[in-house]
């Protein structure tokens, strides 16, 4: 291989590594705001759960809000499990990218 084309390699290789390295510093940060806004968005679920089950607690067990309560503390705990999945996406993301960058 001649010094031009074993320079052209280098370069090319070069700016692979380059590339690489911004992908994985852009996902690394998508990362890091999808955690944080997972974070957000539980906290004020947990919030509104917890009061909608005291809600429950203080009802009768024949009160007629009961369902609708207890349709709403359902509703958040399917809000909740969402995020759970997506807090194990978004680790599985950060799995295959540190994989990748380790190759």
């Amino acid at each position: 291989m001649s010094d031009s084309g074993l320079e052209k390699l280098v370069d090319k290789l070069n700016r692979d590594v380059a590339d690489r390295e911004a992908r994985h510093q852009e996902v690394q940060e998508a990362v890091k705001q999808s955690r944080q806004m997972i974070h957000d968005l539980n906290q004020p679920l947990t919030t509104i759960m917890g009061n909608l089950e005291l809600m429950l607690m203080r009802l009768g067990p024949d009160d007629q809000g009961r369902p609708k309560l207890k349709t709403l503390v359902d509703q958040c705990e399917r809000m909740r499990q969402l995020l759970i999945q997506l807090g194990e996406v978004i680790r599985g993301q950060d799995d295959d990218v540190r994989a990748e960058r380790q190759e």
